[in-house]
C-alpha cells in the first residue's frame, strides 16, 4: 500500500484490545517498509498513540526524527507519561524495501532490520502499560499528523515476542513487489528511421494502480543507444502521453542503435523500475543526387582580412579616437564565438576603426564586402564601409562603399561592393557618417575580396561539367554562403547549356530580389516565357505586379500547369532560401521558402520538356529577367528530405 503524505488507514480500537498492551506484557510490530522521504519531522510509519493529549500513552514504529538522516525507531509512551524512543541504528529513506521488527519482551526492547539485530536496550521502565483507546493507524499519527510518505506491506502485530528465527523467517519471505509495465507502442521493432522523428512513444503504468497509460508511473525515460553500449541522447519524459518529439537522428551516425524506454513509478506506487528496448536503425543517406552546383564565387579572390572572425583576439584592427575597440567573448551572428566592439561615444566626429596591419586594398579595384553585425539601441544613425591610405585619413581621401550599414539591434548579415580610386588604399575600415548617437557596434566573420572582371564562367563543383556561362556582365559579390552573382535585371543571365532534369529533381538556390523589382523575376528556367511554351520556369511574381507569390510553372506546348505558393512566400529584399521540388511523373510540386513549406503537392504536368537549354536569371527566350542577387545554386536528382533543406537552410542562413 502506497501513502502520498495526505493519505493514511485507520484500523481502528477492536472492543477485544487484541491490539492493546498492558503492563509487562510482551508484543512484535512489524512491517516491509519503503521510502525515500527526507523532507518531513516524525513521519509515522505505524500509530496507536494520543499524541495530542497528555498523558501520551501508546506506541508508534517512526521512519526517522528529523528531516536528515537519522535512523528509524520504536516509540513507547507508558501510563506513568515516560517516552522511550529506541531506535534502529539504521537510516532506511533510501527507496528501497526493508523489514522493519520492533518487539518488547519483558523489560527489553528489541529492533531488527531485514533479519539481522540492530539495537537490544534493557531498562525496568520499558515494561509500563501502553493501553489506549486510539484507533491503530497506517500511514500517520493515531489522532492526525506526522504523515508517511512511501509504501508498506505485510504490516503484523504479535502478541509475544518474535525469535530471531521467526525474524530471519520473515525477512526469507519478502512480499512481491510489482514493477511497471512499459512498453514501446511506437516505431516498430527492426524500424529505420531518418530524418527529424515524431512518433517515438511508450506506454507505462503501474499494475496494483491501473492499467491507463500514466497509471501510477512518475516519468518514462527514454534512451539511444549505439551498437558500443553507450547512450548518445536521452530524454525525461514526465507527462502522459510518453513520447520524444522531436528525436533528430540527423545528428548521430547512421547504424544500428537500441532505443530503450525505462519507467519509474511514483514513490506513493512504490517507485520501482522497469525497462524495455527494441533494436532500431538510423539511415540518413541523402535521398537525392547533386547533379549541379555552381557556388558563384569563382570571380572572387583570395581573402584580404587575415583576422576577421576574432576568434580569440582583434589583432591588426585600430581605431582613431575616443570610439575604442574591445574582443568580445560570446556568440555572433555567424555562430561563431568571438567578435569584436566597437564602443561609439556620441559627438559629430567620424570616428572609425580600420585594419592596418597590411595592405588590405590596392588601387583602382572593387572588393566584395559583407560581416555580419548588429548596433546597440543607442545607434540611431548610419555607417559605412570605406578604404584610405591611412587610419588618420577620411574625407575626400577615402573611397566609400555605395550603401550605408542600417542600425539592427539583432544580428544582420551585410554585404556591399567598394571600389578603389588611385589613391585610395591600402587600408579598409567602417567609419560614422557624424553624429549618430553613442552605444556599440559588434562585427564579426569581416570578408574583403577583390572581384575578377575578367572570370565570366561559373563552375560546377558537382564535377558534371555543367559550366555556367555569364552573359552580358553580371558582377560577382558576396553572397550568405559564399561568392554570389549579381543581375541587373536588364540583361544579365548565366547560360547552363543542356540540362537533363530527370523525372524528380530539386532546385536549391539563395536569392535577394532588389526592392522594387515588379514583374516576373526569373530564378530559372528550361523554356521561353508563354504559360504553355514546353518545359518549366521557376520564377517569384504574378505578371505585371510585385506579389512576391512563388510560381513553378510546366507547359507541354498546348497546356499548362503550374504551382503556386501563396502572396508574399518570397519578401524582397533580403537574402531567402527557395527550394523548389518537382515530381514530373507523379504530377506534383512542392516548395520550400526558408525552411518553410509553401507549396505542398500542388499539380503540374506530367510531359514537360526536362532536357533543353537552362538559364538562370531569365527565360531562355530572353524575358522576365532577374533583378538581385544569387548564391549556391543547386540542382538534385531526387526530392531532397525535410532534414536535408534544413541542413542547407542553416549553412546560409544570413
Amino acid at each position: 500500500m502506497s501513502f502520498d503524505g495526505t493519505d493514511a488507514v485507520n484500523i481502528g480500537d477492536p472492543a477485544s484490545g487484541v491490539l492493546d498492551f498492558g503492563a509487562s506484557q510482551n508484543f512484535t510490530i512489524a512491517a516491509w517498509v519503503k521510502s525515500s522521504d527526507l523532507t518531513r519531522n516524525y513521519p509515522m510509519i505505524i500509530s496507536k498513540n494520543n499524541f495530542a493529549t497528555l498523558p501520551r500513552i501508546g506506541y508508534n514504529l517512526v521512519l526517522h526524527s528529523s528531516i536528515d538522516s537519522s535512523p528509524w525507531a520504536v516509540e513507547l509512551f507508558d501510563d506513568t507519561g515516560a517516552q522511550h524512543w529506541i531506535d534502529g541504528n539504521s537510516n532506511i529513506a533510501d527507496g528501497q524495501w526493508h523489514l522493519l521488527v520492533a518487539m518488547r519482551d519483558g523489560n527489553t526492547v528489541r529492533t531488527y532490520q531485514d533479519g539481522g539485530l540492530m539495537t537490544e536496550e534493557t531498562d525496568a521502565s520499558y515494561s509500563g502499560s501502553l493501553l489506549n483507546s486510539q484507533p491503530l493507524a497506517f500511514g500517520k499519527l493515531s489522532d492526525g499528523g506526522l504523515d508517511f510518505i512511501g509504501s508498506l506491506d505485510d504490516v503484523r502485530i504479535y502478541n509475544y515476542a518474535l525469535s530471531l528465527a521467526e525474524v530471519q523467517a520473515l525477512y526469507n519471505t519478502a512480499p512481491t513487489i510489482s514493477m511497471p509495465t512499459v512498453s514501446i507502442t511506437s516505431p516498430a521493432s527492426g524500424a529505420t528511421l531518418s530524418g527529424t522523428v515524431t512518433n517515438v512513444n511508450a506506454l507505462a503504468y503501474d499494475p496494483d494502480i491501473g492499467s491507463t497509460d500514466g497509471d501510477g508511473i512518475a516519468n518514462v525515460i527514454f534512451e539511444l543507444i549505439n551498437s558500443g553500449g553507450t547512450t548518445v541522447a536521452s530524454t525525461q519524459e514526465n507527462i502522459v502521453t510518453y513520447d520524444w518529439n522531436p528525436l533528430d537522428t540527423t545528428l548521430y551516425p547512421d547504424g544500428n542503435y537500441t532505443l530503450k524506454a525505462t519507467a519509474t513509478s511514483t514513490p506513493a506506487a512504490g517507485g520501482t523500475s522497469s525497462s524495455t528496448s527494441i533494436p532500431i536503425t538510423i539511415n540518413n543517406a541523402p535521398s537525392a543526387t547533386l547533379i549541379g552546383h555552381w557556388k558563384l564565387d569563382d570571380g572572387l579572390g583570395a581573402e584580404k582580412i587575415p583576422n576577421g572572425n576574432f576568434g580569440s583576439n582583434i589583432s591588426g584592427w585600430q581605431s582613431d579616437s575616443g570610439s575604442g575597440l574591445s574582443w568580445q567573448n560570446a556568440a555572433s551572428g555567424d555562430g561563431s564565438t568571438g567578435y569584436m566592439r566597437f564602443n561609439v561615444v556620441s559627438n559629430s566626429n567620424y570616428d572609425r576603426f580600420g585594419y592596418t596591419s597590411a595592405g588590405v586594398t590596392v588601387a583602382s579595384t572593387t572588393y566584395a564586402v559583407s560581416f555580419w553585425y548588429r548596433t546597440s539601441s543607442g545607434i540611431t544613425g548610419n555607417l559605412r564601409a570605406y578604404s584610405a591610405p591611412n587610419i588618420s585619413v577620411l574625407g575626400t581621401s577615402a573611397s566609400w562603399a555605395p550603401d550605408q550599414i542600417t542600425p539592427s539591434t539583432a544580428w544582420r548579415f551585410y554585404s556591399t561592393t567598394l571600389t578603389t580610386d588611385a589613391a585610395d588604399f591600402p587600408m579598409f575600415g567602417i567609419s560614422k557618417l557624424g553624429s549618430i548617437g553613442s552605444g556599440t557596434f559588434d562585427i564579426d566573420a569581416i570578408s574583403v575580396k577583390a572581384i575578377s572582371t575578367t572570370v565570366l564562367q561559373a563552375a560546377d563543383s558537382s564535377g558534371n561539367n555543367h559550366t555556367g556561362n555569364l552573359t552580358n556582365g553580371p558582377t560577382w559579390t558576396i553572397g550568405p554562403v559564399s561568392g554570389a552573382l549579381n543581375l541587373d535585371g536588364t540583361d544579365d543571365y548565366v547560360n547552363l547549356g543542356a540540362f537533363n532534369f530527370g523525372s524528380v529533381f530539386t532546385i536549391s538556390a539563395w536569392v535577394n530580389i532588389n526592392s522594387g523589382r515588379t514583374n516576373i523575376q526569373t530564378i530559372m528556367a528550361n523554356s521561353g516565357s508563354g504559360s504553355t511554351t514546353n518545359g518549366f520556369r521557376l520564377f517569384v511574381n504574378t505578371y505585371a505586379t510585385s506579389n512576391q507569390r512563388l510560381y513553378i510553372e510546366t507547359g507541354n506546348g498546348s497546356g499548362n500547369n503550374s504551382a503556386n505558393s501563396a502572396d508574399f512566400a518570397v519578401p524582397y529584399p533580403g537574402w531567402h532560401h527557395i527550394v523548389a521540388i518537382v515530381d514530373r511523373a507523379g504530377g506534383l510540386a512542392n516548395a520550400y521558402v526558408d525552411n518553410v513549406q509553401v507549396i505542398t503537392n500542388d499539380g503540374i504536368l506530367t510531359d514537360f520538356a526536362n532536357n533543353q537549354t537552362t538559364h538562370i536569371g531569365q527565360m531562355t527566350n530572353n524575358t522576365y529577367r532577374f533583378g538581385g542577387k544569387m548564391d549556391d545554386v543547386r540542382i538534385y536528382s531526387g526530392a531532397l528530405s525535410a532534414a536535408e533543406i534544413q541542413a542547407l537552410y542553416s549553412a546560409g542562413t544570413p
